[in-house]
């Protein structure tokens, strides 16, 4: 059959046979500069979609929403012993499960776990604490003046409570160890001399200070700064130290943060920063190996402005989600930690959570949804990868794109190649190619498929660029074969 189509490939030249060669698969993942410039072949510059598994290409799984009754503008996860269920956090109440607690709720609430209890701070009165069972307000009191039902940031850190004021003083206030309410003790950031800009965010690093591993409570402000505290009392001189300050990239979101291991890493207006390398490297700590093949498009997202920013660790630790919001629009960029390859995705989502080892997401209506690890059939997915420009050694004419893909039900393949940076929409018009495959049996419509056939092409030029699109509800693109002159 290979022999049969050489033949009449070579009849069709005039006697010239085409010489095949592969396009590298995009196995490193998306490197979004390569729309104009030159780059590896192993990257691509657009994956949306689909995955790298260092062998292959597969489309991303489509999520599974739940019960469109059950509406909650964010969700909050509590899971202690007996008790795996989310805290549902609607405009005038909190619920879970049959626990309810009126009152008027903000979107961007802060919550923490202390003494097997959550604790929900929001700014809008009292902070909330919740038991698995039931609710009720966490009262607490201090001695400056300050309303305690003001505070909208709260974290736990070596068994106490620390609250503050997103838009407020350079200040945290703390509690007693394993309290759940009672007086709080104000701490002034403002002793440090020269420091400017809000509290953005409070959390714990577990890092390795040469000696031993210690816990410490980093502070980032709205200027970028890190001031990192070790000890166990805020109260006392001799148990609590400044170990660190140093200055990075100013974080762009409350909610732009995510714990990786022991490490915190931020999203900045200068990119991904590690919290524990920006103590051991300062503004040098950027994790530009790991967030090189997607800052530019960030960067660019940041300038632009608006929209909601949210970065999370996935249930089981595969990838890291950036995930942007904007006028019920989402997109996520993901980290595969397997694979350290990018790609993006576009996913319903306006914040994600995890329960029970399950990533989930609420979407703009409020509804849950859950991504699985792999499609359950039900819903076929569009996913896109195209090449950077590349050129061919020793050839400069295209005649034939072999792709092999394997599906589980119908596919949909749409081909265009293009040469010369043409890149109009009358360029990509003329060169797109369409075909779609169907399971032999009609009423198996799951049923495996497979497409390995020559798209007849007629591209002349010294860079090319080749575009797939494949719409399925699950497929793997195997291998690329290219004929050329």
């Amino acid at each position: 059959m290979k022999r049969h189509l050489q033949r009449k490939q070579q009849r069709a030249r005039g006697g010239v046979v085409a010489r095949e060669t592969t396009i590298p698969l995009p196995l490193n993942g998306l490197f979004v500069e390569a729309k104009t410039a030159e780059v590896s072949a192993v990257y691509a510059s657009e994956l949306s979609n689909f995955k790298s598994n260092s062998v292959s290409l597969e489309v991303e799984p489509s999520h599974v929403f739940g019960s469109i009754s059950e509406i909650g503008f964010r969700r909050i996860p509590f899971e202690f012993g007996i008790y795996s269920q989310y805290i549902e956090s609607k405009s005038e109440q909190l619920q879970s499960g049959a626990a309810v607690f009126s009152r008027s709720m903000a979107e961007d609430a802060s919550h923490t776990y202390i003494s097997s209890q959550a604790i929900i701070a929001d700014g809008r009165a009292d902070p909330i604490r919740y038991n698995g069972a039931e609710f009720s307000a966490a009262v607490f009191t201090t001695t400056t003046g300050f309303e305690p039902r003001d505070f909208d940031g709260v974290v736990a850190h070596q068994d106490r409570l620390f609250f503050w004021k997103h838009d407020g003083d350079l200040e945290f206030y703390y509690g007693d160890v394993g309290a759940v309410e009672g007086e709080l003790t104000r701490f002034p950031l403002g002793r440090l001399g020269n420091i400017q800009g809000k509290i953005r965010s409070m959390f714990s690093l577990t890092f390795d200070a040469g000696e031993n591993v210690n816990d410490a409570l980093c502070i980032v402000t709205t200027t970028g700064e890190l001031v990192v505290y070790e000890g166990i009392n805020p109260g006392d001189a001799n148990d609590w130290n400044l170990t660190a300050r140093v200055a990075t990239a100013p974080p762009i979101s409350k909610a732009g943060f995510t714990r990786v291991g022991g490490d915190v890493w931020m999203i900045t207006t200068s990119g991904i920063v590690s919290a524990i390398d920006s103590i051991r490297q300062g503004i040098l700590a950027l994790v530009g190996n790991i967030s090189r093949p997607i800052s530019k498009e960030i960067l660019d997202l940041v300038t632009q402005g608006g929209g909601e920013w949210q970065l999370h660790t996935s249930a089981t630790g595969d990838r890291i989600i950036i995930n942007r919001y904007e006028n019920g629009a989402a997109k996520q960029f993901n980290y595969q930690t397997e694979t350290r390859a990018w790609n993006t995705t576009n996913y319903p989502a306006r914040r994600w959570h995890n329960l029970a080892l399950q990533t989930q997401f609420t979407d703009s209506r409020g509804v849950l949804a859950t991504l699985p690890r792999v499609s359950d059939g039900s819903t076929t997915v569009k996913a896109t990868w195209s090449t950077g420009w590349f050129n061919l050694r020793r050839a400069s004419e295209i005649k034939y794109i072999r792709p092999t893909i394997i599906a589980n039900g119908a596919l949909s393949v749409r081909l265009v190649v293009l040469s010369d940076h043409d890149e109009t929409v009358q360029d990509i018009t003329e060169a797109e190619q369409t075909v779609t495959v169907y399971p032999d049996d009609p009423d198996d419509a799951g049923g495996k498929v497979a497409l390995n056939e020559d798209f007849a092409v007629d591209a002349i030029g010294q860079r090319f660029k080749m575009t797939l699109e494949i719409e399925a509800s699950s497929a793997e693109i195997v291998s690329v074969d290219v004929g050329v002159l």
